[in-house]
């Protein structure tokens, strides 16, 4: 995206205190003839060195999430090849990072500043074309003969409209930049509010109707991680993120080991009820 601080050049101060005599007429047209192709060609450059710089850093962006993409495909077929060490959870990482590195494309907006800087150029310079053009061809007219203050008026004209053609075109690449920049924001506030409503940490409340029985409490385990060891029948686990989670409870009764296991689903916000036996 165009930076405010590093935007194309603005014109210059235009020639000022210009000889209009019949002698000095052509020269004060030359003057204002440099400077209006100045403006121009300026602008051109300005938009082809930034299109290069965005250039890489988009397809850098986009070539990485794609190989982190592949990655994240890749894993669960790792895994079932055989190669135990590596675990499910490097793939929703992998995911992850392809994700990031677009959505940091899309902020930064070096994929669209590209083709934006690209087309830009391109028209400024067709319409610099144009203009060379139409100038020979006002010119040519004049057959050689001395300015005039009736002939020297197309010329004027002409120069006034490519400098208002290189303004208006400047300013409605930069017009577009606005628009761009404030959708990606409203549309990644968007996506931030429902995520952290979607992972909104929600509970367990568990109950073991025969944790009694236990002789040293009961062992309650949430994705084989131990969380605390009850002694009452009752207890409450939070947070508990959303998803499907492994609930598993382990106690000694009578001498012999029991357990009990569930696959929860919690949801955001959610105080999910659970009740489990121990069972040999």
């Amino acid at each position: 995206m165009t930076d405010p601080a590093n935007q194309p050049p603005k014109p210059g101060d235009l020639p000022r205190n210009l000889d209009w005599s019949d002698d000095a007429r052509a020269d004060s047209v030359a003057q204002l003839h440099a400077y209006a192709v100045a403006q121009a060609e300026s602008s051109i450059g300005w938009y082809w060195r930034h299109a290069k710089k965005d250039r890489w850093k988009g397809r850098l962006l986009r070539v990485l999430a794609i190989l982190l993409t592949t990655c994240g495909g890749l894993v669960p077929l790792l895994i079932g090849a055989g190669i135990d060490w590596l675990g499910q959870q490097w793939g929703y990482v992998c995911l992850a990072a392809a994700g990031a590195a677009l959505a940091l494309d899309r902020f930064f907006g070096h994929s669209s500043a590209w083709i934006r800087y690209v087309t830009t150029a391109t028209d400024l310079e067709t319409g610099l074309m144009k203009f060379h053009m139409e100038w020979a061809q006002l010119r040519a007219n004049l057959g050689g003969a001395q300015l005039t203050t009736e002939s020297v008026t197309p010329l004027l004209n002409r120069l006034q409209a490519l400098l208002a053609f290189v303004r208006a075109t400047v300013e409605g690449e930069t017009k577009t930049w606005a628009s761009e920049y404030r959708s990606t924001i409203s549309e990644i506030d968007k996506k931030v509010e429902a995520g952290l409503k979607e992972q909104r940490p929600g509970g367990i409340e568990l109950t073991v109707d025969n944790a009694g029985d236990a002789e040293a409490g009961v062992r309650v385990l949430l994705d084989g991680v131990p969380m605390q060891t009850i002694t009452n029948t009752t207890a409450t686990l939070k947070p508990v993120f959303p998803g499907n989670h492994e609930l598993r409870v382990e106690g000694t009764i009578g001498g012999k080991p029991h357990a009990g296991s569930k696959i929860v689903a919690v949801t955001a916000g959610a105080v999910v009820p659970v009740a489990l036996t121990l069972k040999p």
